[in-house]
């Protein structure tokens, strides 16, 4: 798998839609729905069985108790409709797991959650921020072009498959 790696060379403000639409909480806050928004973000890409998905989706919840790992929820009338983290090390900022389900994708989802999460950033005072997008998720690219990313390079990441 080839995902490119894009840093924010000048962050900016961005503003970060607040409406009776949209509520954006930390994820800690809701167990059931971090929950619910990690089994469907497993579900999208997991080809194994049900159990595997509960392990995996339980795995990512596991990323809520590491001290460094802020993680968000996107909420509008009590449903999950996405989430996003970020992992900050020193002065190093990465977004992790940006996520819209797929009913709520290109309204806005991904840039609310992408800046409120480059402001949980700027008040951790991290210098240098990345994010890790699939090569072929043309519009997560594009979203993260328009808030001032840019390619930086490439991560390889090799995985074994069943035959």
């Amino acid at each position: 798998e080839i995902d490119d790696l894009m840093y924010l060379r000048h962050a900016g403000t961005f503003e970060c839609v607040a409406s009776e639409k949209l509520t954006i909480i930390p994820a800690r806050a809701s167990f059931r729905h971090a929950s619910q928004l990690a089994v469907s973000a497993v579900e999208i890409w997991a080809t194994e069985g049900a159990e595997v998905v509960q392990q995996l989706a339980m795995a990512r919840m596991m990323a809520l108790d590491n001290p460094h790992y802020d993680a968000i929820l996107a909420l509008r009338g009590g449903s999950v409709m996405g989430g996003c983290g970020v992992l900050a090390v020193g002065e190093l900022g990465r977004l992790e797991r940006v996520f819209v389900m797929p009913g709520y994708r290109r309204q806005g989802v991904g840039r609310a959650l992408v800046a409120r999460a480059l402001e949980i950033c700027a008040r951790a005072l991290l210098r240098h921020v990345f994010v890790q997008v699939n090569q072929e998720n043309a519009p997560a690219i594009a979203l993260y072009a328009q808030m001032g990313f840019e390619r930086l390079g490439t991560h390889e990441a090799w995985c074994a498959k069943k035959v």
